[in-house]
């Protein structure tokens, strides 16, 4: 996945597709979280995640990968790529074990799109007791008109060894809450975010990048950075975006968004300095009449991936 799933090759000299949703069975990986109890929109995409994660364990990462994928899906490699395309090109299939689970999910209200995210493993061989790669992934889910559920986009971050395992799946409020919804207000919605995406970025390009993501950030903002474990909260990510004072230039290349029209997502390019990479980020009208198309964006979640830098040739 890219998990990295839209995940990343990584650790020592073994490939680790990091981006996707980790969490699988094995007797060295603690049981993933049930959804069982979950609210009635939100279950169906959480049992899709885990049946992602046990397909991988089950048939391995490229036939997860393809089965799990939207035919639009998108992973990441340098930007953003068709995923069942990219897995369907990898020959050699990769070996190892990926598990992954989600341990926080969130859904629109009319219920056909939210977004999953929790902790990946990677183990070179199944039968390792110690993982060699540790992150997380963030998959974006959509209903599909036979009643599945597919990844729209995957994408990740490698990190340390957590001290423990998290295994609790959470969920706000929001998501015990329906509503009605249409193309019509989607299409009004994908307008919205498209305008908001493009105003971050000029913001981001004039004043840089953390200040203008902490002019439009949720209370309850995840934010995902290479190299660290996951802040959540305003008051966690704030110091994570006062490092980064540079001005950063964001390319929104896809934009998607719900049937009830409060949940939506953007993902692209951005540039930092030396640095390239992709990013992910998912909007969200937190504030006031959640129906009104003029209520304000935040931002839920945000993600990005450095691309790696080619490695100069050696004389």
């Amino acid at each position: 996945m890219t998990k990295r799933r839209g995940r990343r090759w990584t650790a020592g000299a073994v490939a680790v597709v990091l981006l996707a949703i980790l969490g699988v069975v094995t007797a060295q990986v603690p049981a993933p979280p049930d959804a069982e109890g979950l609210p009635r929109r939100l279950a169906p995409m959480v049992q899709a995640e885990l049946a992602f994660a046990e397909a991988a364990r089950a048939k391995g990462m490229k036939d997860a990968f393809i089965e799990f994928a939207a035919p639009d899906g998108i992973l990441f490699r340098r930007g953003p790529v068709n995923a069942r395309e990219l897995w369907r090109r990898t020959d050699p299939a990769p070996t190892g074990l990926l598990s992954w689970h989600p341990t926080y999910a969130d859904v629109a209200r009319s219920g056909e799109l939210g977004y999953t995210t929790g902790p990946w493993e990677f183990r070179p061989q199944a039968s390792d007791e110690k993982a060699s790669g540790h992150g997380h992934f963030v998959t974006l889910w959509r209903r599909q008109p036979d009643g599945s559920w597919l990844f729209a986009v995957d994408i990740g971050i490698d990190h340390a060894a957590p001290a423990a395992p998290d295994r609790a799946l959470k969920y706000p409020e929001s998501a015990k809450k329906g509503g009605g919804g249409s193309e019509r207000s989607a299409d009004a919605a994908r307008v919205a975010v498209l305008a908001a995406e493009n105003e971050l970025a000029a913001d981001a390009t004039a004043n840089g990048g953390g200040a203008a993501l902490l002019a439009r950030a949720a209370e309850d903002i995840r934010l995902y950075r290479p190299g660290a474990f996951p802040a959540v909260g305003l008051e966690a990510a704030r110091p994570a975006l006062d490092k980064e004072p540079e001005r950063r230039f964001y390319v929104a290349e896809g934009v998607g968004a719900a049937q009830s029209g409060e949940l939506g997502y953007a993902y692209g390019t951005y540039v930092a300095g030396a640095e390239r990479g992709s990013y992910v980020r998912i909007w969200k009208r937190m504030k006031g009449n959640w129906r009104r198309e003029d209520t304000e964006w935040s931002v839920v979640l945000d993600i990005t991936n450095p691309t790696p830098r080619p490695r100069r040739a050696q004389n």
